[in-house]
């Protein structure tokens, strides 16, 4: 690691808490650049882990908001086109595999196939300034990024279960980006959506956990029975975090009261941490989501029909 990022990691463990802020500050400007990460925070996400862990250690929570974009980037790239891990292993995997000039060859095929002249121009623009070579690199580089910070996911578990509110809250929303390691997540989220007396904390699990959880097969039950005790909720925030996790999840959801959070939540909640607290941006996805599934199914059923048919 430069020394920039070691006086960073350094900082946010001095018993000043302006210098602790300060050095949070200087890691998310050193590490994370537009989306993409660079090479030191794969090391530096160890260190960061390490402040997690250690309950005697002020400011946990900065800790897992860092490692948050540590590990995905911009969030709302990753939500609005729904990244999926499993092919990004795949395709840097793949690219390993390809000469520069194999490289070239995709990309001169990516622009020839665009839909139409103003997109060809925009992939015409984008590969002028590309460097397929610095592309491959860059894409391996977050993968393994989001690996180091994958690799704590037993210490954001850990924190889940502790007194700090706003350490339980950033590890419920860390904990989200890790599908591969559902089978222990989703259960421990769970928990938190019944137990957690903290409203956002909940709210925050909420959303979580569906986003965790597995996208194919009937939804996790019992996460679902967790997401119904709180639809009815005096806090509004909690009741609709609730909707958007049972949409997402794949439960039954009202189509109409989600449109509503989508349409009338106005502002953004403080301490809500999905989109910097926008929700009913978030309701606007889990609507799309529902509204695909439904459309997905409705084109399985006439395929079907029309099968059966003498």
């Amino acid at each position: 690691m430069n020394g920039e990022v070691v006086a960073a990691l350094e900082g946010i463990r001095s018993w000043r808490a302006r210098r602790r802020r300060e050095a949070y500050d200087e890691l998310v400007d050193l590490l994370v650049m537009q989306g993409t990460r660079a090479p030191e925070a794969i090391p530096a996400a160890g260190g960061l882990i390490e402040v997690v862990a250690d309950t005697g250690q002020a400011d946990r929570s900065a800790a897992c908001q860092v490692l948050s974009m540590i590990a995905i980037g911009d969030e709302e790239y990753w939500l609005t086109e729904a990244v999926d891990i499993g092919a990004l292993r795949a395709e840097v995997a793949r690219q390993a595999g390809l000469s520069v000039e194999d490289l070239e060859r995709e990309q001169e095929a990516w622009v020839e196939a665009a839909g139409d002249e103003e997109e060809r121009a925009a992939r015409e623009h984008r590969a002028l300034f590309a460097d397929v070579e610095e592309d491959r690199e860059q894409l391996a580089v977050d993968l393994a990024a989001y690996d180091a910070v994958r690799a704590g996911v037993p210490v954001y578990l850990e924190a889940l279960t502790g007194p700090e509110t706003a350490v339980r809250l950033y590890a419920a929303h860390l904990l989200s980006w890790f599908p591969e390691e559902s089978a222990r997540i989703v259960p421990a989220l769970t928990r938190v959506i019944a137990g957690d007396p903290d409203p956002i904390v909940a709210a925050t699990a909420c959303v979580a956990a569906a986003l965790c959880a597995p996208r194919r097969g009937e939804p996790d039950r019992a996460l679902v029975a967790a997401l119904a005790t709180r639809l009815d909720s005096e806090n509004l925030a909690e009741r609709w975090s609730a909707l958007i996790g049972s949409a997402i999840a794949g439960a039954p959801v009202d189509t109409e009261e989600l449109a509503r959070c989508r349409d009338e939540a106005a502002g953004r909640v403080p301490h809500w941490p999905f989109l910097d607290g926008d929700i009913g941006a978030m309701a606007g996805l889990a609507y799309d989501a529902v509204i695909s599934r439904q459309s997905d199914s409705s084109r399985s059923s006439s395929v079907t029909s029309a099968g059966d048919s003498p």
